[in-house]
């Protein structure tokens, strides 16, 4: 065959699997695949250690069992600190919702799973909420959030705003599905056409969040001067520091928005939950601040560990993530609270209630057990 035609047939080919990948990305909207067909936080099925500790994941890739049908769903959304991937699920602070709710009204009343993942943030709880909601049919969607979201501030000097994510734009969805967690706005290609074009979309946002990203983070933290930490200071001792803060607390209010709209779209009642105080954290508290006044003015339930004094023992174990004493009293206070909506004695459980009901659920307080 004339070395042309070979060059011809295989430009075509190759622009024939371009094309095939494009079609096959926009079709299925670039989704990890698993029993119901969607993007997932986890693999589904998993069953593996981490650290010595069982980490098993249900078939939506969510920690914890199956729902049954005649339980509330209840999904709690966050970071490692969610995740407690190093401790047994039953101590995690999402499965201290469960034990408190239903020693309350009667075993089954509800089933929390855990859709926490380490390094996760704000804009992914947008994705999940908008990915996970209407197939589960979520009631209860908790989102324990603001505490990665000053890591990444640190990072880049301001936080990721996302956009909506609707029926026929994955971007942030890609990198839950395909690559490290860590949805990116993809917009700034420069070329029209480009921008529209899922492959080009994927191959970029892979590399980047797969390869470039992580990379950078750790060579950084190995470099004196640049840890993060360090980068914390840097921030704070900065000129612009308070416009910095100004911007953040705007950008994470619009992500607030997306989650509450999301979630209220789909019969969803938010429950959101500030981090506890640390000391020396303005950035943190700035978003706090934040998310407290975006509550009262939507009236979405709020859990505000941060205007509440530490349980014996304090808030942090390792790191970032709860001891046992405040995964238990934090699992209490979020079951009072869903209690509340159910019974009436807090604003904004219409919906729930009208789910419970639809559930067949008969749910006479029966007193918490402790």
């Amino acid at each position: 065959m004339h070395p042309a035609r070979k060059s011809a047939i295989a430009i075509l080919a190759l622009l024939y699997a371009l094309l095939f990948a494009e079609a096959y990305l926009r079709v299925f909207g670039s989704r990890l695949f698993g029993d119901h067909g969607r993007s997932y936080v986890h693999r589904p099925w998993q069953d593996r250690l981490v650290r010595g500790v069982p980490f098993r994941t249900n078939g939506w890739g969510v920690r914890g069992e199956p729902f049954t049908a005649r339980s509330l769903r209840i999904v709690a959304f966050g970071g490692s600190a969610t995740e407690s991937a190093e401790v047994p699920e039953a101590e995690s602070w999402p499965a201290r919702v469960e034990w408190h709710l239903n020693g309350r009204f009667g075993a089954r009343a509800g089933q929390v799973a855990n859709a926490g993942s380490a390094g996760l943030s704000s804009p992914h709880y947008v994705a999940h909420v908008e990915e996970l909601a209407r197939p589960i049919g979520l009631d209860v969607a908790i989102l324990y959030t603001g505490l990665n979201d000053t890591d990444r501030l640190a990072r880049y000097g301001r936080i990721l705003r996302v956009e909506r994510i609707g029926d026929r734009s994955y971007r942030e969805v890609f990198l839950q599905a395909f690559t490290a967690p860590d949805p990116v706005r993809l917009t700034d290609i420069g070329n029209p056409i480009l921008e529209r074009s899922y492959l080009v979309l994927f191959v970029r946002s892979f590399f980047e969040k797969s390869f470039v990203q992580p990379l950078r983070n750790r060579l950084e933290d190995l470099v004196p001067g640049w840890h993060l930490r360090d980068k914390r200071a840097r921030l704070r001792a900065s000129p612009v520091f308070g416009a910095v803060l100004a911007r953040a607390k705007e950008d994470y209010t619009h992500n607030l928005t997306l989650m509450f709209d999301a979630a209220r779209a789909a019969g969803v009642t938010p429950i959101f939950m500030s981090a506890p105080r640390m000391s020396g954290e303005p950035e943190l508290m700035a978003l706090n601040q934040a998310l407290v006044s975006f509550c009262r003015e939507r009236g979405a339930p709020l859990i505000d560990l941060a205007a509440e004094a530490p349980p014996a023992g304090g808030w942090y174990g390792l790191g970032h993530h709860f001891t046992r004493q405040a995964a238990d009293a934090t699992g209490a206070e979020i079951a009072a609270a869903i209690a509340d909506l159910l019974e009436g004695k807090r604003a904004g459980g219409e919906e729930l209630r009208r789910r419970a009901r639809e559930r067949g659920l008969t749910l006479a307080t029966r007193g918490d057990v402790r």
